[in-house]
């Protein structure tokens, strides 16, 4: 599997080494406790959602997610969202508006 994760984005690579171990491709302890029995492999990975600031506050953001996670993850056992800060400075959580 590493070969495959060599390939894509550090991002996304992150987020899997975040969840699996890279001696087994299991998943870690840690996620098994939180998660349960994941099913599926598939994970659908939320790289990047940004609102302008104008329409911060608002929901936007949040909705935004919600929908990409009922449109696109069908199949998927896990999904993964990256935090990470605006570029406007504010933690993730307050710029999903």
């Amino acid at each position: 599997m590493h070969s495959v994760v060599d390939t894509i984005s550090d991002e996304t690579a992150e987020i899997y080494n975040a969840l699996f171990d890279p001696h087994t491709n299991e998943l870690r302890k840690g996620v098994k406790e939180l998660l349960g029995d994941v099913t599926f492999r598939n994970i659908l990975v939320i790289n990047k959602v940004e609102v302008l600031p104008v329409y911060r506050g608002m929901g936007i953001g949040l909705a935004t997610i919600w929908n990409l996670i009922r449109r696109d993850s069908a199949g998927c056992g896990i999904v993964a969202l990256r935090h990470s800060r605006s570029s406007s400075g504010k933690g993730a959580d307050q710029a999903l508006g």
